[in-house]
């Protein structure tokens, strides 16, 4: 079993080691806000499994900034290049539209959604997720700002490239986390498995984070996936 001190002091070492504390600051912070809303809100897994979805919206927006403004690549004005970007945009809008009715029927048996899900789909965007989704697009455009302009990354990366990054983070966060929103659910979303779940969520930003820009913190991710690896040996 991970012992919360062997816990500690990797993620403080990962802390120590990263060159961009201020995004990753932004980026607990904005985890930070289901658990507030869990506790004084009253938000059930299924409403936080929305406000995790909603995250996805916010990435594929700054994935269209990166594309636009990608310097890496011998054909980067290519217009096969160029348009990727729309095909990007309704193709990742697709997913995530099928991606968010799923939540949404999975969340239905909580007290969040009621009804046709498209419905409460639209109702949410324009309701309960919007203060959350504001500070998505706050904490996202920090890391943007800081490391893809600020340190150059979009003179390396391809338009190419981009085209299928966001959808490796889908993989390996969303499986995790409706899996576990769903044991959750079984128990009616008590207070400490929401936490938990919380953590998790946090644990694995932290590691696709670092990997984003394991080139200057190679340290963070071989102890933060090694810390992943012997929690996934534990379940």
């Amino acid at each position: 079993m991970i012992q919360p001190k062997d816990l500690t002091s990797r993620l403080t070492q990962f802390w120590h080691d990263s060159p961009d504390k201020l995004s990753l600051g932004m980026l607990v912070a904005m985890n930070l806000v289901p658990l507030g809303g869990a506790i004084f809100a009253g938000w059930d897994v299924g409403f936080i499994l929305l406000v995790y979805w909603a995250e996805n919206l916010v990435v594929g927006f700054y994935n269209v900034l990166k594309m636009a403004i990608a310097r890496g690549g011998k054909e980067r004005w290519h217009p096969v290049s160029l348009g990727l970007i729309p095909f990007f945009a309704v193709h990742y809008g697709i997913f995530c539209l099928v991606h968010g009715v799923f939540v949404l029927v999975l969340g239905q048996s909580g007290k969040s959604f009621r009804g046709d899900p498209i419905d409460a789909l639209l109702g949410n965007l324009s309701g309960g997720l919007l203060w959350p989704m504001l500070a998505l697009v706050v904490s996202h455009g920090c890391s943007f700002l800081q490391n893809y302009v600020g340190k150059g990354e979009y003179k390396t990366r391809s338009v190419q490239s981009l085209m299928i990054a966001p959808y490796g983070r889908i993989v390996l966060l969303h499986v995790v986390i409706l899996f576990g929103g769903f044991v959750v659910m079984l128990f009616n979303s008590p207070l400490p498995l929401l936490i938990l779940l919380i953590g998790l969520k946090i644990l694995i930003d932290l590691f696709l984070h670092a990997a984003a820009h394991q080139s200057k913190n190679s340290g963070g991710v071989s102890g933060l996936a090694d810390l992943l690896k012997q929690s996934g040996r534990q379940r």
